[in-house]
């Protein structure tokens, strides 16, 4: 009973400290060796797909714009000092992004790729 206790565990600190980025690369890797009307089942249309001899690509886009809050300073002539927008014109916009590339060949995921600043699990 103690070893099943110390192996729940050791598991949860395990897949607890795992980072989303971490999650993201296990879950992308199980991809391989499974067939592309699989992936287009669960995936949904490629954003595109593109041949190169033998092997066909199927790649994967996601995008959104968050806002980030504008910046700030503090007007130390107030009394009591107040936090005002340095540009309250100014709306600032940060891309998240996510571009992942699975490689078929022989009608078999063989490998992927990601590129961007939001691939993570979610």
């Amino acid at each position: 009973m103690l070893k099943r206790v110390a192996l729940v565990v050791s598991l949860s600190v395990l897949f607890g400290c795992m980072s989303s980025e971490a999650i993201y690369r296990r879950n992308m890797q199980a991809w391989v060796g499974r067939t592309p009307e699989q992936l287009v089942t669960e995936w949904g249309t490629p954003t595109q797909v593109m041949t190169d001899g033998d092997k066909q690509f199927f790649i994967y886009r996601t995008e959104k714009q968050a806002p980030l809050p504008n910046q700030m300073v503090y007007d130390t002539t107030a009394n009591p000092p107040i936090l005002l927008p340095i540009n309250e014109t100014t709306t600032y916009q940060e891309t998240f992004f996510c571009e992942t590339t699975f490689v078929v060949q022989n009608d078999r995921i063989t490998d992927w790729l990601s590129e961007g600043n939001a691939c993570r699990a979610d």
